[in-house]
């Protein structure tokens, strides 16, 4: 394991404390970089989370006084609150492997049947390193990508709780099976979660799906990345 030692000042500091809610709670989240030397992956350890039952530990030191008494303890819960099952792995958990093309298709390019397999493949997020917090695995640079893949759903009742984990900028569709599962206009510069609303979830059918993607880009920085993931309750 690695011992990771962070100074907040400035701005980072100002953000920290700009994020802090009422319940007065400072919450931590553990990432691996995107420019991170080794992107093996990243292990909390802890009880039932890992091979050792060790804790992990944040320990925050002040500059300043924090109006806290000495050795103060809480008996806030800490755990975490929800399971994460990644279903279309998007950019931050790898990226996956797309076919995609800048050639408008044809009027049937988001169907299952269609044949993609004169499409480049690429490793998603594709765009141009201008767009703020995005991924970048496969370059794009021109105003329109087209992206398809296929996922195995076992049962679609699995990914009720499922949710949409995407960057775009532009405009994005996303279709599965040949329906349209999403659409939204304008950009994002932040990766967003949007929920599978009833219209997406009954497109899935057990076994194969081809998901379909479509990104329109204008002017300035250009991104797309989709991903799918399951959340739910932690047990």
């Amino acid at each position: 394991g690695y011992l990771v030692r962070e100074t907040l000042r400035g701005p980072g500091l100002g953000k920290v404390r700009a994020s802090i809610g009422p319940d007065r709670l400072v919450r931590v989240r553990l990432e691996v970089s995107p420019n991170a030397r080794h992107k093996g992956g990243l292990a909390v350890y802890g009880e039932n989370a890992g091979c050792y039952p060790v804790e992990p530990t944040v320990l925050l030191e002040f500059d300043r006084g924090h109006g806290l008494p000495e050795d103060y303890r809480s008996d806030e819960p800490v755990a975490a609150e929800v399971a994460m099952r990644v279903v279309l792995a998007g950019a931050e958990h790898g990226g996956h492997t797309w076919r995609y093309t800048t050639k408008k298709p044809g009027a049937d390019w988001m169907n299952a049947g269609f044949d993609d397999q004169d499409w480049k493949t690429g490793r998603g997020g594709f765009g141009t390193d201008a767009a703020p917090q995005s991924i970048v695995n496969t370059r794009w640079n021109t105003p329109d990508i087209w992206l398809r893949t296929t996922v195995t759903i076992t049962d679609p009742r699995d990914i009720r709780t499922a949710q949409w984990r995407l960057y775009h900028d532009e405009d994005v569709e996303v279709h599965v099976n040949g329906k349209q599962a999403l659409s939204l206009k304008g950009y994002e510069s932040k990766y967003l979660d949007v929920p599978l609303d009833g219209q997406a979830l009954a497109a899935f059918r057990p076994g194969e799906n081809t998901v379909a993607v479509h990104c329109r880009q204008t002017a300035g920085g250009q991104n797309v990345d989709v991903g799918l993931v399951v959340v739910k309750a932690a047990r």
